[in-house]
């Protein structure tokens, strides 16, 4: 995810993706934690819109970041992470 053009504070940027669960059985309960490398003018934050997605679904996560500090005296940067993890679930018998 590449961020240009955050200048005013609160303005923020929005990338959204597809998580497909391709099992044939089992359906995944699914969490996400982010980091971010410059925490003194960024935020960083996730949305999954369905925590626990059906085998054969998918859902999605939307990754926000958000400039929350200004003035900006110099080219600030960030490295952003999002670590997903999907737990498997047994289909109730």
């Amino acid at each position: 995810m590449n961020v240009n053009g955050l200048t005013a504070k609160g303005d923020t940027a929005t990338a959204t993706y597809t998580i497909a669960n391709t099992s044939a059985d089992l359906s995944a309960v699914l969490s996400a934690t982010t980091s971010n490398t410059n925490d003194e003018f960024f935020k960083v934050t996730q949305n999954i819109a369905k925590g626990t997605v059906a085998a054969g679904d998918s859902t999605t996560i939307t990754v926000t970041v958000e400039l929350i500090k200004t003035p900006i005296t110099q080219d600030e940067e960030t490295t952003i992470g999002v670590d997903i993890t999907a737990e498997p679930q047994q289909p109730n018998a």
